[in-house]
């Protein structure tokens, strides 16, 4: 049965990205790169038909004659199907949120960034999308039956930044490409930068003036995708932690102020720590480098966690396009079935916002860098992408992959990395930070909160600069029960920890749990926890 299970996993997987070459371009299958999916209403219905078939069949499957990881495999992929139909099928944000640009751009931005084949051929693959550009947006407007005035206001945005995107592609083309190549790819260009021009005008003049103000999920859609989510927490307990942290980082501030300096109060001290940063953004790329390569050289030093072969991280720009909505840093991890295990680590340029730079104190790189690389996202994606399983390939839950990368920081502190009164006074603004999104999150979708309100609760409760918290909230309105992740995961993976080292006694290690907790993949928590329990059974325990 275990083979069955198998056989229809790939076979899913397979469909998944003929269908979706940009998903095979992000797992490292670049038979697919040169091809855009069908970006039209029919085809996503489609996907939606075929993804309940393959859930009917996955259903179908007797667990009882299934392996003890292959059962925990099959409710994992039941879990992520469920999800996904859920948001497509009753949620159906897609019909209120133009996508095409943030569609296009990742389309192309992997391509463009991960160096896994000569740039002469990665170019004639983003030379054949760009090709498509005018079909797939003309087929993207199909989508749209219910538009929401900030979410289209944000791909207007996104729109008029695209083409800085692919000026820098032609202006790379003119280093590499022959004369023929590079005419085909300027032509491209220019086809596009027409169709982008035409779907603006459709925003502007066929969206604008219909769309509608509320862009809140709503309280019984929230509470139905935390029940999916299987947090084993109601909204109101979600809440409820999100008050607690955020008073126990009040109070840490204050102790951590004192010690800092005797006498100032939280905000004298943020302004002070917050001040300590590089001159200008050249110096704050070279510092996240810097601190990449340090946290990196900390992990492997204090044999943390085993590093696996053959990855990296590479640190560049946020590219024009995505500036509007990732007001700090992001990652993107590398493709499961690329060679080299390379992740791209994006932070944003502070344009002509100098005030930002105060988001980029050397004490937030430092962290932000344990967040993002070492031990965070780049190396728990990494080993994720080791397990062999190709159910994993498909579950990517948030509250793990966001809970371990926060959980990272205080870890790293823990073990003597950067720790300063200062680096934990950021880190500990970094978890206010978190247990703020958690009540953002919950109250700005069950509509207890309106958007101006949410920008204000950062501004007044973490300190952020204002146009970072625009950003914020921005994101936020697009990715209800996201936000909430970051804390909640870490206090998931925090207990989880707990309940196995008190099963376990003296024969506990942290380098037990945390080897086999990167090892399971980017399983929900509580699927987590079902690897753990088989692995202690067979030990025994």
């Amino acid at each position: 049965m275990d083979e069955e299970f198998d056989n229809l996993v790939q076979e899913y997987l397979d469909w998944w990205v003929e269908t979706n070459p940009i998903m095979g371009t992000v797992l490292g299958l670049h038979q697919y790169d040169h091809l855009l999916p069908d970006g039209s209403r029919d085809a996503h219905l489609r996907d939606i038909e075929k993804i309940k078939e393959f859930r009917t069949r996955t259903e179908a499957i007797d667990e009882s004659k299934l392996s003890p990881q292959k059962r925990t495999e099959r409710e994992a992929v039941l879990h992520m199907m469920n999800m996904g139909l859920y948001m497509s099928e009753v949620y159906r944000q897609w019909e209120s949120k133009p996508m095409g640009i943030d569609i296009l751009g990742a389309s192309l931005f992997r391509l463009y960034a991960r160096e896994f084949a000569p740039l002469e051929e990665r170019l004639e693959s983003i030379t054949s999308r760009i090709q498509a550009m005018p079909r797939f947006l003309e087929e993207s407007k199909t989508m749209i039956t219910k538009p929401v005035k900030l979410w289209v206001e944000i791909e207007l945005e996104s729109s008029k930044r695209f083409p800085m995107f692919l000026e820098d592609i032609m202006n790379t083309g003119t280093r590499v490409l022959d004369a023929e190549k590079l005419e085909t790819l300027k032509k491209a260009v220019e086809d596009a930068k027409a169709a982008i021009t035409d779907y603006e005008k459709w925003m502007s003049e066929s969206l604008l003036p219909t769309a509608i103000e509320e862009h809140r999920m709503g309280e019984e859609m929230f509470h139905k995708v935390i029940e999916l989510k299987h947090l084993g927490l109601s909204v109101a307990e979600i809440r409820e932690l999100g008050d607690k942290y955020l008073d126990w980082c009040k109070k840490r501030l204050e102790e951590l102020a004192e010690e800092i300096k005797p006498g100032a109060g939280v905000e004298e001290v943020r302004e002070i720590v917050k001040s300590d940063h590089p001159e200008n953004f050249d110096q704050v790329l070279e510092k996240y480098r810097e601190s990449v390569a340090e946290s990196r050289r900390f992990v492997q030093e204090n044999g943390m966690i085993d590093i696996p072969a053959g990855e990296k991280l590479t640190v560049i720009e946020t590219p024009e396009y995505l500036r509007n909505t990732i007001p700090f840093a992001a990652y993107m991890m590398p493709g499961k079935y690329d060679q080299e295990q390379e992740g791209i680590y994006i932070v944003t340029p502070v344009e002509d916002k100098p005030e930002l730079l105060k988001e980029h104190s050397y004490a937030g790189i430092v962290n932000t860098s344990v967040h993002e690389g070492y031990p965070g996202h780049h190396l728990q994606l990494t080993v994720s992408n080791m397990n062999p399983s190709l159910a994993m390939v498909l579950v990517h839950s948030t509250e793990t992959v966001e809970g371990w990368a926060h959980y990272c920081e205080d870890w790293m502190k823990d073990k003597g990395f950067d720790d300063t009164p200062e680096a934990r006074f950021v880190q500990t603004i970094d978890i206010l930070w978190r247990a703020a999104r958690i009540i953002v999150d919950v109250d700005l979708h069950t509509k207890k909160m309106t958007m101006e309100q949410a920008i204000d609760f950062l501004v007044d409760n973490v300190g952020m600069e204002r146009p970072s918290a625009v950003a914020e909230v921005k994101r936020y309105t697009m990715y209800p029960t996201y936000q909430l992740c970051y804390l909640i995961g870490k206090h998931l993976i925090v207990g989880l920890k707990k309940e196995i080292k008190e099963r376990m006694g003296d024969k506990f290690t942290d380098t037990f749990f945390h080897n086999t907790f990167l090892g399971s993949g980017s399983l929900p928590v509580y699927l987590t926890r079902q690897t753990f329990l088989y692995k202690l059974q067979e030990m025994g325990l």
